[in-house]
């Protein structure tokens, strides 16, 4: 079975936190920020970023929102960094370069190195 899991960012704090449970009819989200104790935040305080179900080359997990660097074992090439986010003409999961195009890829040869949350700005820098 897939493994279908979330992550969070609380817009008024500013900080992202892993989410433990999803009460639709209460429209909460629980989870908890940095190992500190779970808290239940309401659904409108939070952008919610689903598990690909894909893995980076450093074995770490792939979420919605994640800024990856393409340039493993290109040498000479500047660092170029991509987004996943999710198509919904597609349904799946892509992943985008900074002009908005899709861009095909092999999530094994990427580094997930921030989030579109916490390191906008690794998207400045790339080419």
């Amino acid at each position: 079975m897939r493994e279908i899991a979330f992550r969070g960012w609380h817009r008024n704090r500013q900080r992202m936190f892993s989410v433990t449970s999803i009460d639709f009819s209460k429209k909460e989200i629980s989870g908890a920020m940095d190992g500190q104790a779970e808290e239940v935040f309401p659904w409108d305080a939070c952008e919610l970023m689903q598990y690909t179900g894909l893995r980076d080359m450093k074995d770490r997990p792939i979420f919605e929102g994640d800024i990856v660097d393409d340039t493993h074992g290109r040498i000479g090439i500047q660092q170029s960094t991509r987004v996943v986010r999710w198509n919904e003409e597609e349904v799946g999961f892509g992943l985008y370069d900074t002009k908005n195009r899709q861009i095909w890829w092999k999530p094994h040869l990427f580094e997930v190195i921030g989030n579109l949350y916490e390191n906008r700005s690794l998207l400045a820098k790339s080419r």
